[in-house]
C-alpha cells in the first residue's frame, strides 16, 4: 500500500514537468489525443526493469495502451523518440525550475545518455 501511495505521488508531481511539454495530453505512443478519464502515465522502460519513477522516463499515454503494453522492453525508435522527448521537455523544464530536483535528474539522463544505456541494460 505504501509502494501504490508513493508512486501515485511521483505521477502526480510529474503531470506538472509533463504538461509543460504535451498541454494537449497526445499519447506518446500512437499519437492521438487523451480524452482526460483516459489520461495514464506510463514508463517507456518498464518499472520492472529500473525500478524508478524518474522524469526522463515517464510518459502521457492512454490508459488502454499503458494496459496493453505490460513489461515489454520498447523498440529502438521509441528510445529515441524519448531522448529527443527529453530534450525537449529540458528547454522548457529549466528555465521555469531551474534548481529543482526533477530538472536536475533530467539534465544529468541527457548528459550520460540514461534513457540509451538503460534499455541496453534491460535488453541483456
Amino acid at each position: 500500500m505504501a509502494f501504490e501511495s508513493a508512486l501515485f505521488i511521483a505521477k502526480a508531481e510529474a503531470s506538472s514537468y509533463l504538461d509543460l511539454e504535451n498541454p494537449d495530453h497526445i499519447c506518446f505512443h500512437n499519437r492521438c489525443p487523451i480524452e482526460d478519464k483516459n489520461l495514464s502515465i506510463d514508463h517507456v522502460i518498464p518499472w520492472s526493469y529500473l525500478f524508478s519513477d524518474d522524469l526522463w522516463n515517464l510518459v502521457y499515454v492512454d490508459k488502454s495502451h499503458n494496459s496493453a503494453k505490460g513489461n515489454r522492453i520498447p523498440s529502438q525508435k521509441t528510445i529515441k523518440r524519448l531522448v529527443d522527448r527529453n530534450k525537449d521537455l529540458m528547454k522548457l523544464v529549466e528555465p521555469k525550475y531551474p534548481k529543482d530536483k526533477q530538472t536536475e535528474e533530467l539534465k544529468l539522463s541527457i548528459e550520460r545518455d540514461l534513457v540509451q544505456k538503460s534499455w541496453v541494460g534491460c535488453k541483456g
